[in-house]
């Protein structure tokens, strides 16, 4: 399974992580230096093609691109989005599966928080996105 960077994920929030074999939608914390998951140990001898771990204001993603045989890593904050213009942040709520939702802890809702921001050529086009709740 992949090395997290521990350092750089959400203290406490929840996991999105996509392997070979299905879904993981999860509460998660750090503690004592790794990330505590109870989801984690069903898929521990599965491929992770993509994770994100969030919370409210702070989301770390990594997704590995098969092409550069390596992980691409990202993190976002609302803070980022506090400098740049109002009108080019669109925040969309979505609704979680029910499988999901309706496990004790886990949010019926997600917010995605888009980003945009203009071309060279001045059309509008989405640079990057967060996961909240």
């Amino acid at each position: 399974m992949h090395e997290f960077q521990i350092d750089r994920i959400p203290p406490k929030g929840y996991l999105l992580a996509y392997f070979g074999r299905g879904l993981l939608f999860d509460a998660y914390e750090v503690s004592g230096g790794s990330v505590v998951c109870e989801g984690l140990s069903r898929f521990a001898d599965d491929e992770m093609t993509e994770y994100h771990f969030f919370n409210r204001d702070m989301e770390y993603r990594a997704i590995f691109s098969p092409s550069r045989n390596r992980w691409i890593t990202k993190t976002l904050d609302k803070w980022q989005e506090e400098l740049m213009e109002p009108d080019l942040i669109y925040a969309q709520t979505v609704m979680v599966k029910k499988e999901y939702a309706s496990r004790e802890g886990l949010p019926a809702q997600l917010v995605i928080v888009n980003r945009y921001e203009y071309s060279a050529h001045d059309t509008l086009v989405l640079k990057n996105y967060r996961i909240s709740y």
